[in-house]
């Protein structure tokens, strides 16, 4: 299996926090035990989830946009969640879910409406009229990862993400400092990082969901996380439907 990467060991801190078994890497349920499976396994109301992760920053990919000239973070996006659905191929009985880690290098915006548009195509320009939000002739013109008819086994994709709570809560005292004039006190924490003061770095793992709108439905409670957040497309629109106590603002 190799040397974990840093967004595998990230989403097993996960499924550890919200007191789950690590997750079974590459699960062959059914397959030959030469086939490599996709990266993890999570068992969840009676079904066993299938989950592929890919890097952003994974070589190959830009990790900055280019100093001039357009540059489109989607088709990046787009061929990871192509590559990651494509490993579902032999798994169509179980629920699967396409992962992109973004840290490191990339530096580039991702915004959750740029993963559902790279995902399910441009949502808002007809594409329900002919046939679906997953259909591959969207008036977008790229072609989208997933269709309708045959992909359905592929409940969402997910980002996985994390907070530095500890970080956050010592740029908010300094944000704080400076907004009543003490320079000070401002000063000090940032020549200090000002984490002496505020304990460890807490680090907290989220997952941020959007539902494949023609999947076979994702279980309640799966992702549940204090940091999660899950996104719908209704009525052509995306909606965020539920969000955990420590999930950021809208993304």
């Amino acid at each position: 299996m190799g040397k974990k990467r840093a967004s595998e060991r990230l989403f097993e801190r996960y499924w550890a926090m919200r007191g789950f078994p690590t997750p079974a890497r590459e699960p062959r349920p059914g397959h030959k035990p030469s086939d490599r499976g996709p990266d993890y396994g999570v068992p969840y109301a009676e079904a066993l989830h299938l989950f592929e992760i890919k890097d952003l920053d994974a070589a190959g990919n830009p990790p900055v946009p280019p100093p001039c000239g357009p540059f489109e973070p989607c088709a990046v996006v787009r061929k990871l969640i192509h590559d990651a659905v494509a490993k579902f191929g032999a798994y169509r009985d179980h629920p699967c879910y396409a992962v992109l880690a973004g840290a490191g290098r990339w530096l580039a915006p991702l915004w959750i409406n740029e993963v559902a548009g790279a995902a399910f195509g441009s949502y808002g320009l007809g594409g329900v009229e002919r046939g679906g939000l997953l259909d591959d002739r969207d008036a977008c013109k790229h072609p989208v990862p997933m269709t309708k008819d045959r992909r359905t086994h592929v409940r969402g994709v997910v980002v996985l993400r994390r907070r530095l709570l500890t970080t956050e809560r010592a740029g908010a005292a300094v944000a704080e400092a400076a907004r009543q004039g003490d320079w000070d006190t401002a000063d000090r924490l940032l020549r200090s990082g000002g984490l002496a003061e505020f304990g460890p770095e807490e680090e907290l793992p989220r997952l941020v969901v959007v539902a494949n709108p023609f999947g076979d439905g994702i279980p309640e409670g799966l992702f549940r996380g204090r940091g999660d957040a899950c996104y719908e497309l209704q009525a052509g629109r995306l909606e965020r439907v539920w969000a955990g106590p420590d999930a950021a603002e809208p993304e």
